[in-house]
């Protein structure tokens, strides 16, 4: 994705202050304007060659840009708040903004800005957030002051990635993006799942057979599929009568759109909490 700002809509020709609109009330000209030949009383602005490119104002507090670290470009239709990236029972920030916004449908974006989130929070010493940078290796029995000190925002991505049920940052982007990956990761098999009656396959092959013969929604766990009804699906936290499901042919790890599979990706991560129990 790119993240020039070239040709964004941000961004505006500015005129400087002293110029004066044209005049076509008749009055006479004001000093240092010229008059059109013909045509009294109309005005025309000075010869100048100073415009200016300036951004317009920022549109409010904690939007998405002021997660970002210092000198990092705006993505283009940026629709995240502070508030979707907060585990369950977190405040919120002060000033910071609850205005709720689109549903955000890329995941990997979405991933990201959690991260960005959590590393901030473990800079600025957040009892909570360490609690979590705890659970990785490179931190685990260590104390605030030295996992504060230590953390990195590639530690933060490792994390993120871990609690929504991968296993490295490098395997939810190959999850995320499309690629044929043969694990799938825990993500599709929420806390709760096991209430359900569920067909397990270690094949794919027999669970595509078994979907087309007796119908619901073909899921990925790690290695395994599965065959689940429509009330799996509400409870994993998606619409079963969301058409992209039918843009996918409910398979989920061979899907006819695999665009389509991207944004219902995208849905589950935005309605998930980072911390919530996966599987």
């Amino acid at each position: 994705m790119a993240n020039s700002r070239d040709n964004h809509p941000e961004f505006e020709r500015q005129q400087p202050d002293s110029a004066d609109p044209p005049d076509h009330s008749g009055r006479p000209a004001q000093p240092g304007t010229k008059k059109q030949p013909g045509r009294p009383g109309r005005r025309q602005e000075p010869e100048r060659s100073d415009r200016l490119l300036t951004p317009h104002p920022s549109p409010g507090p904690q939007a998405a840009h002021e997660l970002r670290t210092p000198h990092e470009p705006r993505w283009p239709g940026e629709p995240q708040t502070a508030e979707e990236f907060r585990t369950p029972g977190e405040s919120p920030t002060p000033g910071e903004s609850q205005t709720p916004r689109d549903q955000v449908e890329e995941p990997i974006r979405n991933l990201k800005a959690r991260a960005r989130h959590l590393h901030r929070k473990l800079q600025a010493g957040d009892v909570a957030a360490l609690a979590r940078a705890r659970s990785l290796s490179e931190f685990r029995g260590c104390d605030d002051a030295t996992t504060a000190a230590g953390i990195r925002r590639r530690h933060c991505l490792h994390l993120i990635a871990n609690e929504f049920g991968f296993r490295s940052w490098t395997h939810a982007l190959a999850v995320l993006s499309g690629q044929r990956v043969e694990d799938f990761g825990t993500l599709l098999y929420p806390k709760g799942g096991a209430a359900h009656g569920n067909v397990w396959l270690a094949s794919y092959d027999a669970a595509a057979a078994i979907r087309r013969e007796s119908g619901g929604y073909l899921l990925a766990y790690q290695r395994h599929y599965f065959i689940v009804d429509r009330y799996f699906i509400e409870t994993l936290g998606l619409d079963p009568e969301d058409a992209d499901w039918a843009a996918i042919g409910r398979d989920w790890a061979r899907p006819t759109a695999p665009a389509a599979r991207t944004r219902l990706y995208g849905r589950l991560i935005a309605r998930r909490p980072a911390s919530e129990p996966i599987g």
